[in-house]
């Protein structure tokens, strides 16, 4: 570098240990450019995304690394033993030298050790460490040797100029794994790069411009470093507004960076005011730069620069704020008290504000875009991209508040959808959903307005003249057609119900009872379309009474056990009893079990009541038959509901164990409207049940499905011919022909059989001669609670007639 004996008061430059100044390859900055970069670093929105499948599984599988810490350690006792070494010496040199080689060491080990994504950020980082290594050297130690001083310009200029597009191809590697920026990231960086730029000129690029005694060429040189070390703050600012990943080496290559724009600040003041020397603040803080970048190389974070999500478009926070209105001030606050360069720093400031009505506009579209994908959002269902359920009900009430014309509305739900989640998955059942909106889209009028409720539920409000049934029959033709989703072919169906609005009506209403309507579609057979009428509204609401006074009816003793007798026909001797469970409420009275079990059954209160009757069945049998002599059941009902939880059995079981009786006392009756397939869960209870010893009874036997198949299948030991069949036995060989077939198939196939409904004397003769062994009815006795029979059978075993007592029982009550 070229000899000169010259007064640093207008460039920056390094002093030479003659006194001589000449520049130094970290280019000057002023305190604003740093303040700005730490600013932007600390206040960017940063959201950290999770780490790349492979790297992440190695960083798990091996254990982390302290040597960073010791790494740390060491490096900063180095500076702090630089201070203590004579200044501008010898060993000061090769110290600074020694640790700027560390760091290319640190730098070139993390290439070769991080992955290929992350490979290319050390390799720069090493290159660059690596030239201001070979710079650095000669720099220093020529001097020394020789006594003058290195050239300028010369080699030593061409190697730390070279360090800045590394650092650059760094810092953009880096920009690769953070999410993609927006334009008001951009827009940011813009506004903060024109300040420290317009600070730059003024106080570095231009008096090294106008310095006196160069060439155009020394001057080129000369103002190549403020400008490169410029860029590298730019393409800083842009990554740190954009978004930094949280890892330990993303932190300290920021660190270190800021410790390089304070070495600049430190190194431009001391030149300014002439009192830079070698080996005081500002060599520690370049130090202090390398250190950091070989302490990032040895961090356990350094293979893996996390990736971060796109995150929302406005990102202005009140730090970022502060920072950009900073920014803008520079260029009029230095109009006001430094006067200089009037022309720049006016068209920088003309920038600035540029930039500002830019930044200003983008953020009202990014604002106007992101309240029209709330307001969507809100008001929208994301699947379908129909009107969700709170848009609709305000569609509702803007339709019967402001329309003068008939307002109607369709509620329609799928009748078989549940299959398709179940048989091929929860993403075809969407794809199902997707393709319902499409159709009904497609019948729709557009004035008709659609809306997901929710699930597989749908609703369309009708306004205008057209008749809304019109619409519902077409939407049931059009969801009748197949649907291929996944592969298969589904046949779904919808139930659909209607209601007109009325004067006055309310929206909650009018959503009510097109609900209510489309339950009674559900209940009449499914696939068709009905209409409200107020009796619908009345049978809903008492049936959703009786399920809430069931779930307490057990616990304020409303449920009560009568027992009927079941009696041998040879003699007439009782063999059984079956329970049936008799509500008496306060409000309602008694409440007749075709109308409060079916309740049970839909709201699910039949599982708690189920197991009440049978562990107070049981208790009563071992009351009743204390001396199980006699060998008598107790037959007691159970719902298709109960034989479809999977403990069931298990729960029947343990009621047999806790009253002390063994399973061939118990006898289970199941309807035939339950239908069970042997290859269901209830066939597996029904099977467990019988491995218990209990006897399964199919009740009401010839009113339902009447199948030999299950018969044979299933563990079926006793049939209960029904009444409406044993009621023609005595009247006719026509009339009793439908009992006596099912008594012949009974014996055909060694089941059991009981005739139900037995009220007069001249049926039992005809019974006996049919083959059928056993009776129940109210010739031979009347349900009775617990305490009649024990009375009954107390008479009867002091008179030793047990025929006697089924007649007691008839006459009973």
């Amino acid at each position: 570098m070229a000899h000169r004996e010259k007064q640093p008061s207008v460039r920056v430059g390094a002093l030479n240990f003659d006194g001589t100044q000449e520049f130094r390859p970290a280019a000057a900055a002023v305190t604003p450019i740093a303040f700005t970069t730490l600013a932007a670093a600390r206040t960017a929105t940063i959201v950290p995304g999770p780490l790349p499948a492979v790297d992440h599984a190695e960083m798990q599988a091996k254990p982390v690394s302290h040597m960073w810490m010791l790494y740390a350690a060491l490096g900063a006792a180095a500076i702090l033993v630089y201070y203590l070494l004579p200044k501008a010496g010898l060993a000061q040199a090769l110290l600074l030298t020694s640790v700027n080689a560390s760091a290319v060491v640190a730098a070139i080990r993390a290439a070769l050790r991080t992955s290929r994504l992350n490979r290319l950020v050390w390799i720069a980082l090493a290159a660059s460490m690596a030239l201001s290594t070979l710079a650095n050297g000669p720099y220093y130690l020529y001097p020394l040797i020789t006594g003058h001083a290195v050239h300028f310009p010369g080699p030593v200029d061409v190697l730390w100029l070279l360090t800045y597009p590394c650092f650059v191809v760094a810092l953009l590697a880096i920009g690769k794994q953070r999410r993609g920026g927006h334009q008001g990231d951009l827009l940011d960086a813009a506004i903060m790069t024109v300040a420290g730029g317009t600070l730059m000129w003024l106080f570095v690029i231009g008096p090294s411009i106008r310095a006196p005694g160069e060439s155009i060429f020394e001057h080129m040189v000369s103002a190549a470093y403020p400008t490169m070390d410029l860029i590298v703050f730019a393409v800083l600012v842009r990554l740190s507004l954009s978004g930094l990943s949280k890892s330990g080496a993303s932190r300290l290559l920021v660190a270190s960076f800021i410790a390089l724009l304070a070495a600049d600040i430190v190194y431009a003041v001391g030149i300014l005011n002439g009192t830079y020397a070698f080996g005081g603040p500002t060599d520690g803080l370049w130090m202090a730069s390398y250190l950091l970048i070989g302490v990032a190389a040895t961090h356990p974070t350094a293979r893996v620069f996390p990736r971060l999500p796109t995150t929302a478009r406005i990102q202005v926070n009140k730090s970022r704020l502060g920072s950009l209105c900073l920014a803008v001030l520079v260029g009029p606050l230095l109009l006001v008290f430094d006067g200089k360069d009037v022309v720049i720093v006016a068209a920088a400031s003309a920038l600035s504000f540029l930039l500002v009505m830019a930044r200003m506009t983008e953020l009202n579209w990014s604002l106007a875009a992101l309240g029209v994908e709330l307001e969507e959002q809100a008001t929208t269902d994301a699947l379908t991209g129909l009107l969700n359920r709170s848009a609709f009900n305000h569609a509702i009430a803007a339709a019967l508040k402001e329309s003068h014309e008939r307002v109607g509305m369709l509620m329609i739900d799928l009748d078989e959808f549940k299959r398709v989640n179940d048989l091929a998955g929860h993403s075809s059942g969407d794809a199902l959903l997707v393709e319902v909106a499409q159709r009904m889209r497609n019948i729709g009028r557009s004035t008709d307005i659609m809306a997901r409720l929710g699930g597989d539920e749908f609703a369309v409000l009708v306004t205008g003249q057209t008749d809304p049934t019109k619409l519902g029959e077409r939407l049931i033709e059009a969801l009748d057609v197949r649907f291929l989703v996944g592969g298969r072919t589904f046949s779904i169906g919808a139930s659909v119900g209607f209601v007109m609005a009325r004067a006055g009506m309310e929206p909650e209403l009018l959503t009510q009872e097109a609900d209510i309507a489309m339950y009674a579609a559900k209940d009449r057979g499914k696939n068709r379309l009905v209409a409200f009428t107020p009796s619908m509204y009345t049978e809903i609401v008492d049936d959703q009474d009786f399920a809430n006074e069931l779930e307490i009816a057990v616990e304020r003793n409303e449920i009560r056990l009568e027992y009927q007798p079941i009696v041998r026909l040879e003699d007439e001797a009782i063999v059984g009893y079956e329970a049936l469970a008799r509500w008496t409420h306060p409000r309602f009275g008694a409440v007749p079990p075709d109308r409060f079990i079916p309740a049970a059954e839909a709201s699910g209160a039949i599982l708690p009541l189920g197991r009440w009757v049978l562990r107070t069945a049981l208790h009563d049998l071992t009351r009743i038959d204390v001396t199980r002599e006699t060998a008598l059941t107790m037959n007691v009902n159970v719902s298709a509901v109960q034989l479809l939880e999977p403990a069931f059995a298990y729960e029947v079981g343990t009621a047999l164990e806790k009253a002390g009786v063994s399973g061939e006392h118990l006898v289970l009756e199941i309807t035939e409207g339950a239908f069970i397939d042997e290859k269901s869960i209830a066939g597996d209870q029904l099977r467990e049940l019988r491995a218990l010893g209990i006897r399964i009874s199919v009740d009401d036997f010839g009113t339902g499905y009447s199948s030999l198949a299950y018969l044979q299948r299933l563990p079926v030991e006793e049939l209960k011919i029904a009444r409406l069949f044993v009621d023609g036995i005595g009247k006719g060989h026509a009339e009793g022909s439908a009992a006596r077939a099912i008594i012949r198939m009974c014996d055909a196939l060694s089941l059991r059989c009981i005739a139900e409904g037995v009220e007069r004397a001249e049926q039992i003769a005809p019974l006996r001669e049919a083959g059928c062994e056993f009776a129940q009815g109210f010739h031979f006795g009347r349900p009775v609670p617990i305490e009649k029979v024990l009375e009954l059978r107390r008479l009867s075993q002091v008179g030793n007639d047990a025929p006697g007592l089924a007649l007691q029982l008839a006459g009973a009550a």
